[in-house]
């Protein structure tokens, strides 16, 4: 069709909730389109404004921001003065992919964590699958400088074979504290397969 459509990310239109964030897909003539002269060539850039969450110790909050550069997904932090202290690009998997939902949590007394739902985009080639991978993103003592990310597992596919047949996969996201230890695990549970992630510290994670 000709047709340049640049994909962006939105808060959801109800009242900002500083332990959870969805981004859903806006296709509109009016969003910002500039041409990106830094480092790398992107042709297009789009991206989501100021999202604040208190992630620090002190009373002013940070931001979030996601961003696409033409088929790349990025996430930045930035502190209450508005300057970027932290950057992280997904792995893409295929075409639509997105964020599509931040929760914030507490695993312990320490330590924070904001779980990302990412759509790793679908491919059609032969067959069409699509998957969403969770990324684990934990804030130790409340020091933004222990900021770390950590690539979680794959929680929902979609399917359609060759024979036209659709089907979708999902797991359940819990927080619990299995061993009485005072930090939370997160299990991922299935109706055949559970996985159990343990939280070490310093971005650090054991799963079983």
């Amino acid at each position: 069709m000709g047709k340049i459509i640049i994909l962006l990310f939105i808060i959801s239109t109800q009242a900002f909730c500083q332990d959870e964030l969805y981004f859903r897909e806006l296709f509109s003539g009016d969003l910002t389109r500039k041409k990106d002269k830094i480092k790398k060539d992107y042709k297009w850039r789009a991206n989501t404004p100021f999202y604040q969450i208190d992630l620090g110790s002190n009373k002013w909050p940070e931001s979030i921001v996601v961003e696409k550069k033409d088929g790349e997904d990025w996430l930045y932090i930035h502190n209450d003065q508005k300057k970027r202290i932290f950057s992280f690009q997904f792995d893409v998997n295929g075409k639509e992919s997105q964020v599509y939902k931040i929760t914030k949590q507490k695993l312990s007394l320490k330590s924070d964590i904001l779980i990302i739902y990412y759509y790793e985009g679908n491919t059609s080639y032969l067959k069409f699958n699509g998957t969403v991978r969770l990324y684990f993103l934990t804030i130790d003592n409340r020091k933004l400088d222990s900021i770390s990310i950590h690539k979680g597992p794959v929680i929902w596919e979609e399917r359609k074979n060759l024979d036209q047949k659709y089907f979708q996969k999902g797991h359940l996201v819990e927080l619990i504290d299995f061993n009485k230890d005072l930090i939370k695990e997160i299990r991922i549970r299935g109706k055949i397969t559970k996985n159990i992630y343990f939280y070490k510290g310093r971005g650090k994670w054991i799963s079983i």
